[in-house]
């Protein structure tokens, strides 16, 4: 999942920001690079965390990722409406965005 900015109008804050499910194959290892048939690629580095063992952290780095459609959470009526104080307290917990990384 990635919150992005999907209206190019910076002052609508988060009402400018969409939820969309980004898929990739599953890598084991500490980094990894998607490239997808469309052209796009999608690049992640393990982020080092302290006493979480269970699974990594990512800093990830998209370039011309192609995301379908039908991966706009809520569909088209979902664009600009990813909010975090709509989403479920455990949802936020766990899928907020920690950081981010200017590719």
């Amino acid at each position: 999942m990635v919150v992005t900015r999907t209206h190019p109008d910076r002052s609508l804050g988060h009402k400018g920001l969409s939820l969309l499910l980004v898929e990739k194959p599953s890598y084991d290892g500490h980094e990894f690079v998607h490239r997808q048939k469309e052209g796009g690629t999608l690049t992640g580095r393990a982020i080092p965390t302290i006493g979480y063992r269970g699974m990594h952290s990512f800093d990830l780095s998209f370039e011309d990722v192609f995301v379908p459609d039908a991966n706009v959470v809520g569909g088209e009526g979902g664009l600009g409406r990813a909010s975090t104080s709509r989403w479920p307290a455990w949802w936020a917990g766990a899928c907020r965005p920690r950081r981010a990384r200017a590719a």
